[in-house]
C-alpha cells in the first residue's frame, strides 16, 4: 500500500484571475458581434482549453466558456423560433 506521501497530487492552485463586470460586458459585446460559426469555434476552443487543462480551469476561462455557451443557446433558440414561424406561415398560406 502506498503511503500518503507517495500519492501524486493534482492540487496546483489555478490562477484566480477572473473578469470584472466591465470586462464581462466587453466580452459579451464582442461575442454577440461574431457570426455564428466564429462563436461556435470560440466556444469549442475554450471548451477544449478547459478540458485539457492539467489543473482546474481558471475562473476567467470558465466565465468565457459560459458566456459563449449562453450566446450560442440564444442564437439557436432564435433560429428555431424563426424556422417555426416560417413553417407556420407556409402552412397558413397553403390553406
Amino acid at each position: 500500500m502506498l503511503g500518503l506521501s507517495k500519492v501524486p497530487r493534482r492540487f496546483n492552485s489555478p490562477s484566480r484571475e477572473q473578469l470584472d463586470r466591465a470586462q464581462l460586458d466587453e466580452l459579451r459585446k464582442r461575442l454577440s458581434a461574431m457570426p455564428h460559426h466564429e462563436l461556435a469555434m470560440f466556444y469549442r476552443t475554450t471548451l477544449n482549453a478547459c478540458r485539457y487543462e492539467v489543473r482546474v480551469p481558471s475562473p476567467r476561462m470558465i466565465q468565457e466558456l459560459v458566456q459563449a455557451w449562453k450566446l450560442l443557446r440564444k442564437k439557436l433558440a432564435l433560429r428555431i423560433n424563426l424556422s417555426e414561424a416560417r413553417i407556420g406561415e407556409m402552412s397558413s398560406s397553403v390553406r
